[in-house]
Formats: structure tokens, sequence, C-alpha cells
């Protein structure tokens, strides 16, 4: 039985330890949520709901190779460990970073008609766009 621990076994390879960096300006990520509602009446039985909401976050925690494997003629999965940067010392090496961002961004505009004697109809589109990105090269 080995005393490594899961993460350290996995961390081993090929005889070769695998280092783990974090970076020294690590800072604590955020996330900030917002949004806006407009209601309109358009007639006595017709209801118009329009939003927005969106959120976004910053300095995200995101894993970055720290020693790629560089592209060349004759480079293919099998070689990719020979590829990297401080070869054969090391294989892979990830870092953590906090330079990670995300953006969402959303419209929801709904219709809802209340009919006579029944309950009433609703109707909605709901359009997103969703980003995550890391500033990579800094």
């Amino acid at each position: 039985m080995s005393s490594l621990s899961h993460a350290d076994q996995l961390c081993h390879k090929r005889g070769r330890e695998i280092p783990k960096s974090v970076s020294g300006g690590v800072r604590n990520p955020y996330t900030q949520s917002f949004g806006v509602v407009v209601q309109r009446q358009l007639t006595s039985n017709v209801l118009l709901d329009i939003a927005y909401i969106g959120a976004f976050g910053r300095k995200l925690i995101i894993l970055r190779a720290i020693n790629p494997a560089v592209y060349g003629p004759g480079a293919t999965v099998r070689n990719t460990s020979a590829r990297r940067i401080y070869a054969p010392v090391f294989d892979s090496i990830g870092g953590l970073f906090s330079d990670g961002n995300s953006e969402y961004n959303s419209l929801q505009v709904t219709l809802t008609k209340r009919l006579q004697k029944r309950p009433h109809v609703r109707s909605g589109l709901h359009l997103f766009e969703s980003d995550r990105r890391s500033a990579i090269g800094r």
C-alpha cells in the first residue's frame, strides 16, 4: 500500500514527480449578479415582462500549463512529453493562477394573457450569452 495520497500518486509519472505550482499572486475570486425588470400592462388582460439579467466573475482560479509541449514538424500525441520545454527532467507542470474571468448576459421576454373563465397563458423567450475567459500571457 502506498503512503502517498491519491493526488500525489497522480502526480508521479514514469518515476518523475510532476511539480504543482501556485502563483504567488493568487487572489480571492468574486462574482457579482445584477438584473432589471420592466413590466407593462398592455391591455386589461395582457402583461409584458422584459428582464435583463447579468453576472460576472473576476480573479477566477484557472489551471495553466507551465511546461507546454512545443509544436513543430513531426509532433504527435505520442511524443508530447519529449517536446516539453523542460523535458526530460519534468513532464507536465500545472500552475494555478487567479486571472480567469466569466460573464453571463440574458434577455428574458414574457407575455402573459389572462383568459376569461380559464387560467392564464404564458409565452416566453430567453436569449443568453455566456463566456469564460482567462487572461493568458499577462
